[in-house]
């Protein structure tokens, strides 16, 4: 992020910045840098941590090639790490933000433990719906633009409902769903 005033050679950034685009990209090194030595500092203090390390937005700075495409500007990492996930680590394609705290709650929760929630567990069970961002949804294994050929007719239903719904809901003072009323 702004203002990229940080001195990287300070930090120990191994190349020399000769562009205001080097010195941004470096800007992001060095974002992974902090990142990795607090994980380590807290690892050594508290062996038994989870973290989970994610962006609110994508990377502005990427090859001319992916720029355009959705999934360039509708992805952001989602990393969980340490002991908790060690026994389920793997990697995974699609998630969302709305699935981390189901995927906490799921890793810490007693078994049979009830909670509602917008998003789904990222390991464990197939997911009941396809993994979607604001403007793009996951389809065929790719992220597809919602307003694109290349997006079923479908998909682009099921999240306009989606953000009906959340919208609706949002508006409840209760918060609650109603259910008809009774006769």
């Amino acid at each position: 992020h702004q203002p990229y005033d940080v001195d990287l050679r300070g930090e120990g950034c191994p190349k020399k910045i000769e562009s205001e685009l080097e010195n941004k990209i470096w800007h992001q090194w060095y974002t992974d840098k902090c990142i990795g030595d607090f994980v380590r500092e807290i690892q050594k203090k508290y062996p038994d941590s989870m973290f989970v390390i994610t962006g609110d937005h994508s990377s502005r700075y990427k090859p001319e090639a992916v720029l355009g495409s959705a999934g360039a500007r509708n992805v952001v990492p989602i990393i969980f790490c340490g002991k908790p996930v060690e026994k389920i680590a793997k990697e995974y394609d699609f998630a969302r933000h709305l699935d981390i705290l189901p995927t906490i709650v799921e890793m810490i929760a007693p078994e049979g433990f009830e909670y509602k929630t917008w998003g789904e567990p990222i390991f464990g069970s197939p997911r009941k719906c396809p993994p979607f961002y604001a403007n793009a949804i996951v389809s065929d294994g790719r992220i597809v633009a919602l307003d694109s050929n290349e997006c079923p007719a479908e998909l682009r239903e099921f999240v306009r409902k989606y953000h009906a719904l959340a919208y609706w809901r949002s508006l409840r003072e209760d918060g609650k769903i109603p259910h008809g009323k009774k006769k």
